[in-house]
């Protein structure tokens, strides 16, 4: 952005009317008013006094509003900057910077947001998932059944091993049965 008047600045604006703006900022201090220090608010307030020649957006400089806070108690520029930074966290206030046509920064432009609207959310990681329960043991099937399961197959082993050619199916009950044995050793 090239730096200028506040005038050049009002397609920024998100509201029509000064009552609608100050709506807005009430809501907002209303939830988030206690997150803001004593200077904070101030520092806030002032801001929101600079932001209505083109409603909801500022082009005033942070040294600007410290000076003009100097009045109502006086507030430090790290104070005006915490305030600003907590205010876009909250999404209430973006700031775009502009750029000198001989390069480096000029002044900020300082552009409210209507409380009311959704937030942008950061992408999170995705959380753990939780760690499973313990297992249950089905209670459809039966110890008697399961053993007549292990019975079988070893049956079935035996009268395959007595064949010389050994099958896929073969392989699967002694690698069944392998498993068996590491089991209850």
């Amino acid at each position: 952005m090239v730096p200028g008047k506040i005038t050049n600045f009002k397609e920024l604006s998100e509201f029509q009317t000064v009552k609608e703006f100050n709506e807005s900022n009430k809501h907002f201090l209303e939830v988030h008013g206690e997150k803001f220090t004593k200077g904070e608010l101030i520092a806030f307030h002032q801001l929101t006094r600079y932001s209505v020649k083109v409603i909801g957006v500022c082009n005033a400089r942070i040294g600007t509003l410290v000076s003009a806070c100097h009045e109502k108690g006086g507030i430090s520029r790290s104070t005006v900057e915490r305030m600003l930074r907590k205010a876009r966290k909250f999404g209430v206030l973006s700031i775009h910077h502009t750029i000198r046509n001989k390069g480096g920064y000029a002044h900020n432009i300082f552009v409210f947001h209507r409380f009311d609207r959704p937030l942008r959310q950061k992408l999170t990681g995705r959380q753990s998932p939780p760690t499973p329960c313990s297992t249950v043991k089905n209670p459809d099937i039966s110890v008697s059944e399961t053993k007549n399961l292990e019975t079988k197959i070893i049956k079935k082993l035996k009268t395959k091993t007595i064949r010389k050619q050994p099958d896929a199916e073969t392989e699967e009950i002694r690698d069944l049965l392998k498993m068996k044995l590491k089991k209850w050793k």
